[in-house]
């Protein structure tokens, strides 16, 4: 799903919310020429010790595009298909 932050302006990024590996591979390229990119992962807390969970959100952030990849939608996926990520 597609949808600009300030439908107003021509020139702001497109937000991509990713839920499944065929929406990845819809768009992962309109990110891969950006020239810099912003990362940031998110997971749930553990509030025992020595108990990690595994990442559930990647955010990827160019200048024109946005990719909100929610890796806990994808269909029983442990690993995204490309190395960019």
């Amino acid at each position: 799903m597609e949808q600009s932050i300030f439908p107003d302006q021509s020139d702001s990024a497109v937000i991509h919310h990713v839920i499944n590996q065929d929406e990845l591979d819809a768009v992962i390229s309109r990110i891969q020429d950006e020239s810099v990119l912003g990362f940031d992962i998110e997971w749930p807390p553990s509030f025992t010790k020595g108990k990690t969970n595994p990442v559930s959100v990647v955010q990827l952030a160019g200048r024109a595009h946005i990719l909100v990849v929610q890796l806990r939608m994808f269909d029983g996926a442990s690993y995204v298909r490309y190395s960019c990520i």
